[in-house]
């Protein structure tokens, strides 16, 4: 798309009770969540930008850990932790629109193909992680926003065979809105960059530090974002 054009997406938006009926935005269709029937699932057309940035919040943050609610200052894992030590962990960013989560049965979909391809146990249903997620973001007042969800193989001793008693560490925050979602997105620059990222891209990985890599030069380079162009 040019620069400055509005790409207008289509989005699952997700009702939670009657939190669904307060989306006021053309329905393409309404299907059923077999596993959870409180559950509505609304296919919308909206143009969106959701914020990847810091939360301003007049109270501490209220983050997911291990199945528990607890202040951010509060929240702590092992240094032992496999994601620390090997990035022996996977994630997925969700999108927060009206109080709601975007796309969530998709990137559930894909946490799971993540853990199942490095063997890590799913020790949740998509059921209860949509229970926690929503209320993760009541507890923060999320409006729009970002949820991210991080799920780690669990703490050892280093070392990089793995085994099976390992209990996985789960844990989950929100931030608030980079851009109104109803504004104009502002045009942006692009710096191309050699694709420095490992071969099995379909596993999100906590290995980020190409990425990192990459958009610090970018942004060093006065340039929004990184484009990373495969060699091949």
């Amino acid at each position: 798309a040019a620069s400055g054009q509005v790409i207008v997406l289509t989005n699952c938006v997700y009702g939670h009770g009657n939190m669904a009926s307060a989306i006021h935005l053309p329905v393409k269709w309404i299907m059923d969540y077999s596993e959870a029937s409180f559950l509505r699932v609304k296919l919308v057309r909206r143009a969106a930008v959701l914020k990847i940035g810091g939360q301003m919040v007049d109270h501490q943050r209220i983050v997911f850990l291990n199945g528990k609610f607890v202040p951010e200052a509060e929240a702590s894992l092992p240094i032992f932790d496999r994601g620390l030590l090997f990035a022996d962990a996977v994630y997925e960013g969700f999108g927060i629109l009206d109080g709601q989560i975007v796309d969530f049965i998709y990137h559930m979909q894909r946490l799971e193909q993540s853990l199942e391809k490095i063997a890590i146990p799913i020790t949740f249903t998509t059921h209860s992680m949509f229970h926690d997620m929503m209320a993760l973001i009541e507890k923060n007042a999320v409006k729009n926003g970002f949820l991210y969800l991080h799920v780690t193989r669990g703490a050892g001793d280093r070392t990089f065979h793995y085994h099976d008693a390992y209990t996985p560490n789960i844990f989950a925050f929100t931030q608030g809105e980079k851009f109104a979602a109803d504004d104009m997105p502002p045009a942006i620059t692009l710096r191309t960059a050699p694709d420095l990222r490992w071969a099995r891209r379909d596993i999100k990985s906590t290995n980020l530090l190409a990425q990192v890599m990459v958009k610090h030069a970018a942004h060093n380079a006065g340039d929004y974002e990184a484009l990373m162009i495969d060699q091949d």
